[in-house]
Formats: C-alpha cells, structure tokens, sequence
C-alpha cells in the first residue's frame, strides 16, 4: 500500500514536472536516485516559489503599511473635512446673517439716496439764492465802499480843517522852558522881569493868559522846572520876543512856539535835516510842519528799511501861509485895561 501510494506521489509529481507526455516513459525507470533527484529539483522548485511568494509577502507588507499611512492621512483628511464642514456650516449661517445686513444697508441707501437727491435739489436752490446775495452784496459793497472813501475824504478834511484850526489857535502861544519855579509867584511878573532882563526888551508886552504846565520839579525841588506857556495878544510881540530868543545861548532856557503834537512830531523829524542843511550854507525857514530849503519845499525821504519805516513819524503837510502877509508889521491896536492874570496854583 505505502509502494503504491509512493509511485502515485511520484507519479503526480512527474505531471506536475514533465507533464503528461513523459510520464509512461518514466514509469519503468523509477529508482532511488530519480526520487532524490526528483526530490531535489521539487525542493528547488518549491524553494524558488516560496522565495517569490516572500518577495510578494514582503511586498504585499510594504503595501499594507502604506495603505495603513494612507488610512490615518484619510483619517485625519477626514476629521479636517468634517470641521471644515462644521466652519463651512458657520460660513452659511453668517452669510445668511450678511445678506440680511446688507438687505438692510441695501434699505438704508436706497433711503440716503433718496435724501441726497433732495437735499441736492435744495442746494441747487440755495446756490440760485446764494448767487443772488452774492450779487446784491457786491454792490452793497461798491456803495459801502463809495460812502467810505467820501467818508475818508471828509475825515481827512476834517482833520486838517481841525489841525489848521489848533495850529491858528495856539499862534500866538510861545513856550519858555528852564525858568525856574518860585514859592507863591505870579508867573505873569516872572515872565515879563524875564523878557525885560534876559532878553533886554523894554516894550510892554501885552499878554493874554500865563500859566505853567506839564510836569517838572516844583518850587524847593531839585529837577528841571515845570514849562510856562504864554499866549500874546499880538503876534508882533510875538515875534519880537523869538527874535531876542538868540540871547538865551549858553543858558538852560527855551523858547518856542507851540504846536499841535502832529506837527510837533513833524517839527522833530525835521530838525536835524535843517540843522544839516544849515550847516551846509543852505537858507533853510520851517513853517509849522513845512520846510523850506532855498524858498522850496523839502520833501522827506520815505524810509527805506522796514525798521526806518516802522518808526517814521508822519508829516502833515498845512496849508502854506502866505510868507508876505507874515512879515508885514500888523497894525497894532492902542492900548486896552486888561486885569492881571493870577498866578497858576497846580
């Protein structure tokens, strides 16, 4: 039984070695050494198969730890894709929320159109009544302009008119500074003993008013004295009294004609360009604000610097007295009862 179930084995074998064809033909040779041989080269055979079937086994391994990365990168894929749906499931509802929102701005400028619409059209009106004003308010302007340069001019007028009257007003006026002040004194005999004994004029001079002002040292005190203002009735007595002014050098003792501030700020200006001209040979005259360099008028030059120009003083140009009619001798009236004038007590 165990012979026969070797040559059936063996025989299966040669089917599966040589095939059918070769089987009858070895039949008769069985030997020991044919099944070793047969052996062996099944063992080969069954060895090289089991060699690829491992090589398969091992590449089917490799397989199956990529498909195992692949199923955790699907995995975590998945988890991502999941909470991307649950964010994109947010997206949705926020947007739903966006486009009523934007529904509602939608409304809103639709209604702010509307208004921008009316109020352009109120402003179309506006700039119709603007354009009315404006024009209306030019020439408002012009005549408010018109009225101001007459009023100007007037002022100007006026002022002139009122300096011309503050300068004819204080004609007769001189000023003596440097006199000194005495405890209770009748200033009227101080200034006449002044021009009779300082001045050497012996005529009696007629005077209207006396009286000092301003300030200065008072009577006992150390300073300059205060001025003494004195108003002629007669301007050739006036005019006697400055012609022996020319006595006084060398004393501490003034004499003047008095003058508006305006023109005394004029006169300042002046005095040293005709202390200059003088000094040059020129005949140089000032009357009130006017000088008059060789019988013509000296026109002062406008400052060039912005400092020269800032302080500046003005000049007033008056009204030129007719140099003839001052220099001829005035007429002068006999003699009037005048009471004395007391002596000033401020």
């Amino acid at each position: 039984m165990a012979t026969h179930g070797s040559i059936d084995l063996l025989s299966q074998s040669r089917e599966i070695l040589y095939g059918n064809e070769n089987v009858e033909k070895q039949k008769e040779e069985i030997t020991l050494e044919s099944i070793f041989l047969l052996v062996n080269s099944m063992n080969t055979s069954l060895n090289d198969r089991m060699n690829m079937v491992m090589d398969k086994m091992n590449s089917l391994e490799i397989t199956v730890k990529k498909i195992n990365g692949m199923c955790d990168q699907i995995t975590k894929l998945h988890a991502r894709v999941s909470k991307n749906e649950a964010e994109i499931s947010q997206l949705n509802l926020r947007c739903s929320d966006f486009d009523g929102n934007l529904q509602g701005l939608s409304n809103i400028f639709d209604g702010f159109k509307t208004k921008c619409d009316q109020t352009e059209e109120r402003m179309k009106t506006l700039n119709n009544r603007l354009s009315c004003c404006e024009t209306e308010m030019k020439r408002g302007i012009e005549e408010n302009m018109t009225f101001l340069k007459k009023l100007r001019e007037e002022k100007d007028e006026l002022s002139e008119k009122v300096l011309d009257l503050k300068c004819r007003s204080m004609k007769n006026n001189l000023i003596f500074s440097g006199v000194q002040e005495l405890p209770g004194e009748n200033i009227e005999d101080v200034v006449r003993e002044f021009i009779e004994s300082d001045l050497g004029i012996n005529e009696y001079i007629e005077i209207g008013n006396v009286h000092r002002f301003g300030r200065g040292a008072r009577p006992g005190q150390r300073g300059r004295p205060r001025d003494i203002i004195v108003r002629f009735l007669y301007y050739q007595q006036l005019s006697l009294v400055l012609s022996h002014a020319k006595r006084l050098k060398g004393k501490r003792i003034w004499i003047k004609q008095q003058f508006p501030s305006e023109v005394e700020q004029a006169r300042k200006s002046l005095y040293p360009v005709m202390n200059d001209m003088r000094s040059k040979g020129h005949r140089v005259k000032m009357v009130r604000d006017v000088l008059y360099v060789d019988g013509e008028v000296y026109e002062q030059p406008f400052p060039e610097s912005p400092s020269e120009q800032r302080y500046a003083l003005p000049r007033f140009v008056l009204e030129t007295p007719n140099m003839n009619e001052m220099n001829t001798p005035e007429r002068r009236p006999a003699k009037r009862y005048r009471p004395r004038t007391t002596p000033d007590s401020s």
